[in-house]
């Protein structure tokens, strides 16, 4: 697995206070990919432009002000850069490492709209497709981090929070519908033999 993390053990009586902020858009670097390597395929339903783009979504960006920023606002932040199985495999490897549970909303994660088409188009799961330099992040206050990050360009949120049990639940359909968050199986990637 092409993940990267820092993170230790949280005691039980902090994890309750530790929010959950997630950088960049779920899957990204994984929707550029299929429309490089597929792009013949997803011409045939939407325009040459518009896979043209896709292709373009994902481009290497400085670190400069993510580092600042981080230092500046959570030093004591724990950060996971994401990569293959995307946030789903990126939350599984955060649960294990802080021995904590975690309530995440799906509604919260950042995706673009390139990335369900392509998603569902090729009947792919967009949570568990490859998010290269998105990050997870572990943090006291989420919404400081998350505000100074969203007013230099990056796209940031609170997506959850960890909690004392083992439960790893994820909430959709605003919060009225919830599911356990499964142990990850590997890339969606893989799926159309990329």
């Amino acid at each position: 697995m092409e993940v990267h993390t820092s993170f230790v053990k949280i005691p039980k009586a902090e994890r309750d206070s530790i929010y959950l902020l997630m950088t960049g858009f779920c899957g990204l670097s994984g929707t550029a990919l299929i429309a490089k390597k597929k792009g013949d395929e997803l011409m045939r339903y939407y325009s040459s432009a518009y896979v043209e783009d896709m292709k373009k979504l994902y481009i290497s960006e400085g670190e400069d002000e993510f580092d600042s920023l981080l230092r500046e606002i959570a030093p004591d932040a724990q950060v996971l850069t994401m990569g293959e199985g995307g946030i789903e495999t990126a939350l599984w490897t955060v649960a294990e490492e802080t021995h904590a549970g975690f309530t995440v909303d799906y509604q919260a994660i950042p995706i673009r709209q390139e990335t369900v088409e392509v998603c569902e188009f090729y009947h792919l799961n967009p949570y568990r497709l490859e998010s290269k330099r998105c990050r997870l992040i572990a943090l006291k206050n989420g919404g400081s981090l998350a505000a100074a990050l969203t007013a230099v360009g990056t796209p940031a949120a609170v997506i959850g929070k960890l909690n004392a049990t083992n439960d790893r639940i994820l909430l959709y359909d605003n919060g009225e519908k919830s599911r356990c968050l499964d142990r990850p199986s590997g890339d969606e990637l893989r799926k159309i033999g990329l």
